[in-house]
């Protein structure tokens, strides 16, 4: 009998040692899977981060080439000189972003409060270079083009304008209380001119968007922006935040930088 019981005992304690061993086995099997589950999030969270800056690198870039204006003597315009301004982490500048644009379809007088514009069919007809279906809101702000003679600059004219309502075709409205200052002949051109601003916050650690007054955060975990004017050039220089390598060896910033040339052409700026 005594022998059994050795003999079971001898049993119990391996299996006891056999049940360690595997859970050691375990607890080092979890482990490593939890490391690669914590490295894989880190990756996925870099390339979100990395294509986050991406991203927002093209919208600039992409917007920065539709700057620049006409700078007419009229107070309802933007008051930006050349149509963009920059100041060290601000860039402001005027665009034509969504290429909404038009022709009136009939003259403009001094004192109309309605501009006339044509449906898509009559722009086909008249071959007039507009956008389809051009869809103007309430409070945007159009200019109207007239250039009169061709290689005759004095006699050019551009008034800018804010709408009352939402219009597509047929009549649009201007906001109360404004009114055409000067006679525009029909097939005068009409366009919304967007204000677009982005600038670094600091407190933040974001870089801002705003679009007619409407502002949004374009990229988080920024470090610093940086913009100049060089020659009709805006150059960029945006640094995100120090984020831990892949390989875990040290941390790792992401640089972009840009020189982007304005579609108009060199911009005087003070």
């Amino acid at each position: 009998m005594g022998g059994g019981l050795s003999q079971r005992g001898v049993t119990i304690v391996e299996a006891l040692v056999a049940l360690a061993i595997a859970a050691m086995a375990a607890a080092g099997a979890v482990e490593l899977l939890t490391g690669q589950i914590r490295h894989l999030s880190r990756q996925e969270a870099l390339a979100e981060q990395r294509q986050e800056g991406r991203a927002a690198v093209a919208v600039l870039a992409r917007e920065l080439r539709l700057a620049g204006g006409p700078a007419p003597d009229d107070p309802a315009c933007h008051s930006i000189a050349g149509g963009i301004e920059v100041e060290g982490s601000t860039v402001r500048f005027l665009a034509e972003l969504y290429g909404v644009a038009t022709v009136i379809d009939a003259p403009a007088s001094a004192g109309d409060t309605t501009l006339r514009i044509p449906d898509d069919d009559s722009a086909r007809v008249r071959q007039a270079a507009v956008s389809p279906g051009p869809a103007f809101a309430a409070h945007d702000i159009v200019y109207l083009y007239d250039p009169g003679r061709t290689g005759d600059g004095t006699d050019d004219r551009v008034e800018c304008h804010r709408l009352d309502r939402d219009g597509r075709t047929g009549v649009i409205t201007l906001a109360t209380g404004d009114v055409i200052r000067r006679s525009f002949p029909a097939g005068s051109r009409l366009a919304v001119v967007n204000e677009v601003r982005y600038a670094y916050d600091g407190e933040r650690h974001r870089l801002m968007r705003t679009v007619d007054g409407g502002a949004q955060a374009l990229a988080d975990r920024i470090a610093s922006a940086e913009f100049s004017l060089r020659q009709g050039r805006v150059a960029a220089r945006i640094i995100f935040e120090p984020r831990p390598s892949a390989a875990g060896i040290g941390d790792q910033r992401d640089v972009w930088e840009m020189l982007v040339a304005l579609r108009n052409g060199p911009v005087a700026v003070e």
